[in-house]
């Protein structure tokens, strides 16, 4: 089985760095895997961070450069490599990558099957209306682009099962066959020597990682450390990540006097090494596609708390591999992250079964044999 992945590389985000691990694991499950990367000039330091390692772990890379989005140089390209990998079936990774498949579909210059990963949907009406189905969303363009690239493709994968349930909800991707194939991690055993959290005195280390936006509730994370101070613990947040509300944070920040005991830290590159030394993982998402940055907390040997909403409670299960609080409250948080310094068996406990379910649930040979399945499915069809 020959399968070509297509991305058009704008930044370092989930779905880009998710490949770095993704084609070696796919390649491990006997199946022949090349990557064309295509990037604007102003974006290939991005390209190449992701395509050198992926070319590292051994799976071909081509790249095509361009000035102009969408010129029609960019499809023949893709036409002509696609033809010459001799390839069963092209996974799209992203956007740009679906319109231009379901271009070359259009003018049957590629009759081989077409599949695509839902990693999440368009940020602005996210971030607006997380995942829920308003009447707005049918007026959109994006929302009619989007039908319109799910009718060309012979598969669609989604991330969680909030991403299908959204897209069932959305009438989107109704013609094609479906799977949801969670995430695989690739992880290093390098842990805490003990599942303790170490403390001086009071003093607890939180961390929360990943994009700086609303929907992330650090707001919620800064009001727990708040919180804490009214049960004598003094707690220091440390937060990992860049982002547009970088500046609401910080006067929220500076109007709670909280600024000696919240640390930003920037971009990481080794999440799992940063925050392994800190003492819990403070994630009160509003919602998540999906959430990487639970597979790293646990990973990294921490104990997670996040608030009882998709997909972290698709991720976490709660009493077993974290703890989930009542969505939306800082009081619930407080008491989940209290019930974490008094009880060190929990926390224990909690992070030896996270480890067990990222070895086995969301390991990487996991994901590669439910795409094989998949591919097989659609190429069966």
């Amino acid at each position: 089985m020959k399968i070509v992945h297509v991305i058009n590389i704008r930044d370092l985000g989930g779905a880009e760095n998710l490949l770095i691990s993704f084609l070696p694991a796919l390649r491990n499950a006997d199946i022949q895997v090349s990557c064309l990367i295509l990037h604007h000039i102003n974006h290939e330091s991005e390209a190449t961070v992701i395509g050198s390692k992926i070319l590292a772990a051994g799976v071909h890379v081509q790249y095509k450069r361009y000035r102009y989005l969408w010129s029609f140089g960019n499809i023949l390209w893709l036409n002509r490599r696609v033809k010459e990998a001799e390839a069963d079936l092209v996974h799209c990774h992203l956007r740009h990558a679906e319109i231009w498949m379901s271009l070359l579909n259009i003018y049957r210059k590629v009759a081989i099957p077409v599949v695509t990963t839902v990693h999440g949907y368009n940020d602005a009406y996210m971030n607006k209306f997380g995942l829920e189905v308003v009447p707005e969303l049918k007026k959109s363009f994006h929302y009619k682009l989007t039908k319109w690239v799910t009718s060309r493709m012979n598969g669609v994968v989604y991330i969680s099962n909030l991403m299908k349930d959204f897209y069932s909800r959305a009438h989107l991707g109704e013609k094609c066959k479906s799977a949801v194939i969670y995430h695989g991690y690739d992880f290093v055993l390098a842990r805490k020597n003990e599942n303790s959290v170490k403390r001086v005195g009071n003093e607890i280390h939180l961390v929360i990682s990943g994009r700086i936006v609303e929907r992330k509730g650090h707001r919620y994370a800064v009001e727990v450390v708040e919180e804490l101070k009214s049960h004598g613990i003094y707690a220091l947040l440390h937060i990992m990540g860049t982002g547009s509300y970088i500046p609401d944070l910080q006067s929220i920040i500076k109007d709670k006097h909280l600024e000696d005991q919240v640390v930003f830290h920037g971009y990481q590159s080794d999440i799992v090494e940063k925050i392994q030394q800190y003492d819990i993982a403070l994630l009160p998402s509003y919602w998540e596609p999906f959430g990487l940055v639970f597979l790293d907390a646990f990973a990294a040997g921490i104990p997670v708390v996040t608030f009882d909403l998709p997909a972290g409670n698709e991720i976490v299960i709660h009493n077993k591999t974290g703890l989930l609080a009542e969505p939306f409250s800082v009081a619930g948080l407080t008491r989940e992250v209290l019930t974490l310094l008094r009880d060190p068996d929990k926390r224990k406990e909690l992070t030896e079964n996270a480890l067990k379910d990222l070895a086995t649930r969301f390991s990487l040979v996991t994901m590669a044999n439910k795409y094989k399945d998949f591919y097989n499915l659609i190429l069966a069809k």
